[in-house]
């Protein structure tokens, strides 16, 4: 399958469809993406927090692995939540811009089909 077949089945999805408000959905997008960015703010949020544990400067009464241990549920949570919002997100990228630097590098990578 080339590029421009995949860019055209996500084109007709029917999660492109929704994202773009044709279905009536017009407050999908800025939701997904609301979410998207929350969830991104919390896995980088619970990675800084064990980062500034490893460096001495806060929650120095706290071990570091219960720290770790406490943060790591979340973070996980986090990067599913915005692995899944990103798919939404790049949905609608797709359909908008071709041109996109990523879907750019994907299609000069050599194909095995």
């Amino acid at each position: 399958m080339s590029l421009e077949e995949l860019l055209d089945r996500i084109q007709g999805s029917s999660l492109a469809a929704a994202v773009r408000g044709d279905s009536g959905w017009e407050w999908l997008f800025p939701n997904i993406e609301t979410c998207h960015v929350l969830a991104l703010a919390l896995v980088f949020g619970s990675i800084v927090m064990v980062d500034l544990r490893l460096l001495g400067i806060t929650s120095r009464d706290s071990p570091v692995s219960k720290l770790a241990a406490e943060c790591l549920p979340y973070t996980w949570i986090a990067f599913i939540c915005a692995l899944i919002t990103g798919t939404g997100t790049l949905a609608l990228k797709v359909v908008k811009d071709e041109t996109e630097p990523a879907l750019k590098l994907l299609s000069e990578l050599p194909s095995h089909g």
